[in-house]
């Protein structure tokens, strides 16, 4: 716990120095708050409406925040937002840009006060008289400035989180501050394009997933998620904001009720009137929302690239339209004379004209925007997925319709007037449907009681409920692809160069397999999370890599997967490097060049000894297969690998690493060191390492021994191997890599490119990852273990298009090699390593 504070600290008291600007910033704005506290007295605020002439309250309206608590946020805001800013620009630029922001975005709110008060006086005079003044719109415009420089994918990550809640804050709020915090975004984004010209012009990275899908997505889900907060905010003045009367409905007073009641010419509008009153409520409140947050899941579903989320939100903002068509076609016909009916303007205000038309333009604008990028959202859902989601709505919606006319008949006198079948069916329909339809529709009769108030307010939620479950479920990742082994196992046969010494892996069960459209290529890959995660480098000619590979990530990108090149060698590295992926080392291979092993010199001594022991001790070693092994033999390997499980915390790892079942190959060999009676004291696995058509080397895969069998069996096996393929004139011999271990370096880590801090620390992560799991599987041990036979190490590598994904393709990672692992599993590791600690 301590060591863990003390690297907190030390980070943080890294992060102060690395942005002194940022801090001397902060301690100004901080001051300045605690000075007007004690004296009592504030800095003058700057209003809008007294400029140009109060340009001592401009330059003052950094430090005006009005309150302690204001002061230190933005001082937090400072220290923790523009000090990282400060470490990326460096302190005269994030200066300039502080600055430069914060004057430029209060003039330019000054400016748009001005030219909208023309057309929109309520939020105008709002814009003018308001006070305005924190450090904000610099922080804003320095961070922005600042995500210029950063890694493509990063900076469109930053974009979409900023620009879309920058928008909705100052289309509904529609406060001073919010505007020029829009404007600081943008004055920061040209700032930095000023300061880095040529990063703002890069190319979309090859296989990354498209940022229209992130930014659409956002864009929607913000709009829709500002009108969910607008409904419970009724003092919000920004343009945007009398888009929550589509949603909330009618509001009436009892006033208004007894007026419309009092007419006998208004008797429908009287019901309606009194059916508002009545049934107010968190089931009505749920109701009203559920379109919003429909849109929020299908914003989602946008995201991912989903074709349905597509047609989804085209249709529901089409819908949003014309109600908001509708409510403004009502409201200016009645022009206020409608009791219970606004468009949300103050009484007795002029309507500005663009106003009135915000509500119908704006879900036309998203609409607009969604099928303007329509190729981007072309991901079909499996066979047979929306049929299931219609099919569940369509039940749950005939079973909430039947209950509610059986319950209605069974307690008629619970409804006024008396429930009818007539009445229920009409009832019911009114009640699955938003508040909202209350503008127009009128119910029948009015629940009285307990039982018909959970009949017609709470049971017509639950068909919204499971629509939004059943949406959620299908945009589930599609399982891609196929599992076509034998077109791989052709392929890797046929084109597989002799570096790509572990392709074989991905022949075992599990994996999926992408053939190219116009190559003799494959790739064998696991689905998990949304992640495509390879098994090995793409299998094909050296001369077609680069454009596998473009085409293997263009194909996942299609389908709104994450491509993952995981444990690839160097060529596929540097074909990911120039593509401008992330790459980071994730292991290392032992590789045994064969033609001149002997094993001789002090050097080999170990390996000798295991030979020479092996002959004293009547073991020899036996080549075989799983197939042609007696039945005899295969059960000593069961209990073998038995007894090598009792002794592992966890279950058995997968993925990259094989067992029993991946034996079970005809073109996997297998090495079996055999005493004079049969017994079996150790087996090895060896994988075909295939280049020009032919095998020319093998693969480790499977290592076991048996407790109380010779000791120094595996030294004996794989020496044996290495001389017997040599023999048969074989070009290589691979040990494998062994996952999360790689020899030290003088830096401390493994390689890493292409994106600088991001792949420093999951090399770090890795290490510690390694390091934590040593106790469990040996893997550095091995590693080391390997290097007794002269091996040269080979770096192996995780690349993929967006370093934003490393924590989704790290989980992958994880899930790939224990997809089983369960509750009682994670206990024992926990014994293991606590051991391991003392």
């Amino acid at each position: 716990m301590e060591l863990r504070a003390a690297r907190w600290r030390g980070a943080v008291l890294r992060h102060l120095r690395g942005a002194p600007v940022a801090l001397a910033s902060a301690v100004v704005v901080l001051g300045a708050a605690l000075v007007t506290t004690v004296i009592d007295r504030d800095v003058p605020p700057l209003v809008l409406e007294e400029l140009p002439g109060a340009w001592v309250h401009l330059l003052t309206s950094p430090v005006s925040t009005r309150d302690l608590p204001r002061a230190l946020a933005a001082a937090l805001g400072l220290l923790v937002i523009g000090g990282a800013a400060e470490r990326r620009l460096g302190g005269v630029r994030f200066l300039g840009c502080f600055l430069a922001g914060q004057l430029g975005a209060v003039l330019l709110t000054w400016a748009t006060a001005r030219a909208v008060v023309l057309v929109d006086p309520v939020w105008g005079y709002h814009l003018l008289t308001e006070p305005l003044g924190s450090p904000w719109p610099g922080i804003w415009a320095a961070a922005l400035a600042a995500s210029v420089p950063m890694h493509p994918q990063w900076r469109r990550r930053v974009w979409s989180a900023a620009f879309p809640l920058v928008l909705v804050t100052a289309g509904f709020a529609g406060a001073p501050q919010d505007v020029a915090a829009l404007l600081a975004a943008c004055l920061g984004v040209l700032l930095g394009a000023c300061f880095y010209p040529d990063r703002i012009r890069r190319e979309r990275v090859v296989g990354s997933r498209h940022e229209i899908r992130a930014l659409t997505a956002t864009s929607v889900a913000a709009v829709a998620v500002g009108v969910l907060l607008a409904l419970g905010s009724p003092h919000l003045v920004g343009p945007l904001s009398a888009t929550r009367f589509l949603f909330a409905g009618p509001t009436y007073s009892p006033v208004d009720a007894l007026a419309l009641c009092a007419d006998p010419a208004r008797e429908n509008e009287c019901d309606r009137a009194v059916y508002v009153l009545r049934e107010t409520g968190l089931g009505a409140t749920l109701l009203s929302v559920s379109p919003l947050l429909l849109q929020v899941l299908l914003a989602e579903g946008l995201r991912r690239g989903r074709r349905a989320a597509l047609v989804g939100t085209v249709l529901l903002q089409g819908i949003v339209a014309v109600l908001a068509a509708a409510h403004l076609f009502i409201g200016i016909r009645y022009d206020g004379s409608l009791p219970g009916y606004h468009l949300g303007v103050a009484p007795g205000s002029a309507l500005p004209g663009a106003r009135l038309v915000v509500p119908v333009l704006v879900p036309l604008l998203l609409a607009g925007a969604v099928l303007a990028d329509r190729r981007a959202f072309q991901v079909r859902a499996a066979q047979g997925t929306y049929r299931r989601f219609w099919v569940g709505v369509l039940l749950t919606v005939t079973a909430v319709v039947v209950v509610v006319v059986v319950g209605g008949l069974a307690v008629p006198e619970q409804f006024v007037p008396d429930a009818t079948p007539g009445r229920l069916l009409s009832d019911v329909g009114v009640a699955l449907l938003p508040s909202t339809a209350l503008t127009v529709l009128t119910p029948l009769s009015l629940p009285d009681g307990t039982l018909a108030k959970v009949l017609l307010q709470w049971l017509p939620i639950l068909p919204w409920g499971v629509a939004c479950v059943l949406l959620v479920r299908s945009f589930r990742p599609v399982e891609d692809g196929g599992a076509d082994q034998e077109a791989y196992r052709r392929t890797v046969r046929e084109v597989a160069p002799s570096t790509s010494t572990l392709s074989w892996l991905g022949t075992w069960a599990g994996n999926r397999t992408w053939v190219s459209s116009g190559r003799c290529a494959a790739v064998a890959y696991r689905m998990s999370g949304g992640v495509a995660l390879t098994v090995a480098d793409p299998v094909c000619a050296p001369d077609d890599l680069e454009p596998v590979v473009r085409e293997f990530a263009e194909h996942c990108a299609s389908r709104a997967l994450v491509p993952a090149l995981y444990s690839v060698h160097r060529p596929t590295q540097q074909v990911a490097a120039r593509l401008g992926w992330t790459s980071v080392q994730v292991a290392e291979e032992a590789l045994l060049p064969l033609g001149a092993v002997a094993f001789h010199g002090k050097a080999f001594q170990d390996v000798r000894t295991a030979l020479n022991r092996a002959g004293r001790d009547g073991v020899v070693a036996r080549w075989t297969t799983w197939q042609d092994a007696s039945e005899e033999t295969r059960e000593q390997l069961r209990e073998i690998s038995r007894g090598w499980l009792a002794d592992k915390a966890l279950p058995e790892m997968g993925f990259t690493l094989g067992g029993l079942a991946e034996m079970d190959d005809p073109l996997v060999r297998l090495l079996l060191a055999e005493d004079g009676q049969g017994r079996v004291h150790g087996v090895t696995s060896w994988l075909p390492v295939h280049g020009g058509g032919e095998v020319v080397g093998l693969t480790l895969d499977v290592m076991r021994r048996r407790e109380d069998g010779f000791r120094s069996v595996m030294e004996f096996l794989i020496a044996r191997a290495a001389l017997d393929a040599q023999e048969e004139g074989m070009a290589l011999l691979s040990l494998s890599g062994a996952p999360l271990a790689h020899a030290d370096r003088p830096d401390g880590g493994g390689e890493a490119a292409g994106g600088g801090g991001d792949q420093a620390l999951l090399t770090e992560v890795l290490d510690v990852l390694g390091r934590l799991l040593e106790p469990v599987y040996g893997f550095r041990s091995l590693h080391a273990f390997k290097a007794k036979f002269g091996v040269t190490d080979e770096p192996l590598y995780l690349c993929l298009p967006d370093p934003g994904d490393l924590p989704l393709v790290g989980r992958a990672v994880a899930h790939a090699y224990l997809p089983h692992l369960r509750v009682v599993d994670g206990v024992r590791l926990g014994r293991t390593l606590t051991r391991a600690e003392r």
